[in-house]
């Protein structure tokens, strides 16, 4: 296996052939949410490893944390993709602590915005 951050993460890379228009909705839906909770994810990391962070925002980040770590392995969550979420997690905690961008499908996500 290669790097853990050699891998692009794109939930919705493959679309089934007999996917219709509502489909379609329902796979991008899926795929914004999913791309959602990682971006939430990366940035409350790097809040919580940041000693320049405020003690309130540093508590409102453990606790985004805690939110998505529960949405990543819920049955929701798998319900919405293939993509493992402890795997998804290790990609994200990896990008996270290293400092590097994010990237989720063909998109990086380097600013944070607020939590």
């Amino acid at each position: 296996m290669n790097d853990i951050n050699d891998q692009n993460i794109s939930p919705g890379n493959i679309i089934p052939a007999d996917c219709t228009n509502a489909d379609l909705g329902y796979l991008n839906l899926a795929n914004a949410i999913i791309k959602q909770a990682a971006k939430d994810y990366y940035y409350a990391l790097k809040k919580i490893n940041d000693p320049k962070t405020i003690e309130k925002k540093r508590i409102h980040a453990e606790m985004m944390k805690s939110d998505v770590e529960s949405f990543f392995l819920s049955n929701w969550y798998t319900s919405l993709t293939n993509i493992n979420g402890e795997y998804l997690m290790k990609r994200i905690q990896y990008a996270a602590k290293t400092n590097q961008p994010l990237f989720i499908g063909n998109k990086m996500f380097r600013k944070e915005t607020e939590l």
